[in-house]
């Protein structure tokens, strides 16, 4: 779509809310028109949509800025990391009633004539082209601007100079992008970040970032037939601090109802889980830490470390417990990136599964009894809980050899501000109306949330031996976990960060103290 035919399209938008009445009163709350279209552009002498301190007046000069984005084709990959951007060709009404793709389309439409760009899209599906492009970027072409990056296969770009130092952007009239603001996750940026390299952001921008934070699904009908009468009710035991490890393994055994002892889908089944990513949720969960940054920004490993870290093997052995040992109930299916087991989950014969929260939107939509809670705390004595998020997480980085630093930078600062829209639709859209209609779930998935924790070696995993998959090997049905077992993963982890720390410096540009 060129820049005349966008802006014909703003042009029509605003006279489609001046002909109708309406006008768009910013990101915290937005009308909805009888199509169901919400966020359209602002009009002269509306509240200013906009929560960024950007320089008032800021315009290029027609640039387009082009985003990369690091998708994965497989399973339930889909176009998350791409509708976060936008959708190539998409038109207004092409969605229907699909109210978070027209909040993108109208974001989109208002940041592009704010700051005279055109916002491309450039989504790499497909693992040969992933390859294939990222060979150029690192050959010096100057392809792209932003990388919208799926962080467990992306994140290293940083170590080989592919990305700019967030803290470093002064030198190049583009610090624009504020990690102190409210639409970006600060926690994440920095936990990810080495001292002052900071080379990536994610937060309201990222539907990965919003969907990909870990719940425990509940069917509800199961627990208030089954165990309602025993537990009370299942929210105000999460609000008290009492939903764990311990109380989960005890209410799968309840729920259960089999004829021949052994758990399959034709059960009233506990528990369902694939054992794949869902156990990294599940592990963050219960509060085991990867690794430790202390008030310096020193990095240490921990995992392995029975005395610091005691959590990460008695975690191993409590879920071991469940999946496999005397606790029954669960079932553990085979990996198909979550169809198998949410898939089962939806037919309704399951009281639990752990999974990422976008999944309710692929595989929940017609299921009206379930509640969302947080991934269960390790046991009493934990006292807070914690929200993992995936590790296909997008982040976004500004490609060092990009000719457009400043209005990449002022771009991804603008769409991001004007993304809480988008959020509210997408909690809607992606979980059936919880978040408006549903007081409990709503507050259930603040709870979540607020309560998201990362860990710089989680993050950087796969520059680690695969530290952040760890658990997916160590808990296995064959044998229960013990110190012996658990210390063979950490061969080469302290090798492995120091030359990533090294590299984290030496990229920036910065001069380690």
């Amino acid at each position: 779509m060129n820049k005349k035919t966008r802006l014909l399209l703003l042009f029509l938008s605003c006279l489609l809310l001046l002909t109708s009445a309406l006008s768009f009163v910013g990101c915290d709350k937005t009308p909805e028109n009888e199509e169901g279209t919400t966020g359209a552009p602002a009009e002269e002498g509306t509240q200013d949509p906009w929560r960024d301190d950007l320089p008032a007046g800021l315009k290029f000069e027609n640039e387009e800025i082009r985003f990369v984005i690091g998708e994965v084709s497989a399973g339930l990959g889909g176009t998350f990391a791409e509708r976060s951007i936008a959708i190539d060709g998409y038109s207004l009404g092409d969605a229907g009633t699909n109210t978070v793709d027209e909040q993108v389309y109208y974001r989109n439409l208002n940041v592009e004539d704010r700051l005279g760009v055109v916002i491309t899209p450039y989504a790499l599906n497909d693992a040969v082209i992933r390859k294939s492009v990222y060979t150029d970027l690192r050959s010096g072409l100057s392809e792209y601007d932003v990388i919208a990056a799926y962080q467990a296969h992306d994140i290293s770009m940083a170590t080989e100079g592919l990305i700019l130092n967030f803290n470093a952007m002064e030198q190049f009239s583009a610090n624009y992008v504020d990690v102190d603001k409210e639409y970006w996750s600060k926690s994440y940026s920095e936990a990810i970040a080495y001292k002052d390299a900071m080379y990536w952001v994610t937060g309201d921008l990222s539907l990965r970032y919003l969907g990909g934070m870990y719940c425990t699904f509940v069917n509800l009908d199961i627990y208030n037939d089954a165990l309602a009468e025993t537990w009370g009710n299942i929210y105000d035991l999460v609000d008290n601090k009492g939903w764990n490890l311990d109380v989960m393994a005890q209410m799968i055994e309840q729920a259960w109802v089999s004829v021949d002892e052994t758990p399959d889908e034709t059960d009233t089944l506990g528990f369902v889980i694939e054992k794949i990513d869902p156990l990294d949720g599940m592990t963050i969960g219960a509060g085991v830490t990867f690794s430790n940054k202390d008030s310096n920004g020193d990095v240490t490993i921990t995992l392995a470390d029975n005395k610091g870290n005691p959590n990460a093997l008695t975690f191993a052995q409590k879920i071991y417990d469940i999946l496999y040992g005397n606790n029954k109930g669960s079932l553990v299916m085979e990996s198909k990136h979550s169809s198998n087991s949410m898939g089962q989950f939806a037919e309704g014969n399951v009281l639990f599964s752990h999974d990422k929260i976008l999944t309710a939107e692929v595989f929940l939509t017609e299921m009206e009894s379930y509640g969302i809670i947080p991934s269960p705390m390790l046991n009493e004595a934990q006292g807070a809980y914690r929200a993992g998020i995936h590790d296909g997480c997008s982040l976004y980085g500004i490609y060092s050899q990009s000719t457009q630093k400043a209005a990449a930078a002022a771009t991804l600062e603008a769409m991001a501000s004007m993304s809480n829209a988008v959020t509210t639709a997408y909690y809607d859209e992606a979980l059936k109306y919880r978040y408006s209609r549903d007081p409990e779930s709503a507050e259930m998935i603040d709870l979540i949330r607020d309560s998201v924790y990362v860990d710089f070696a989680f993050a950087w995993g796969r520059s680690l031996n695969n530290i952040h998959n760890y658990y997916r090997t160590a808990v296995n049905s064959e044998t229960a976990p013990s110190v012996t077992t658990f210390k063979k993963g950490a061969n080469g982890w302290n090798a492995k960060l120091e030359l990533l720390l090294t590299a984290l410096i030496n990229q920036s540009g910065l001069v380690e103290e």
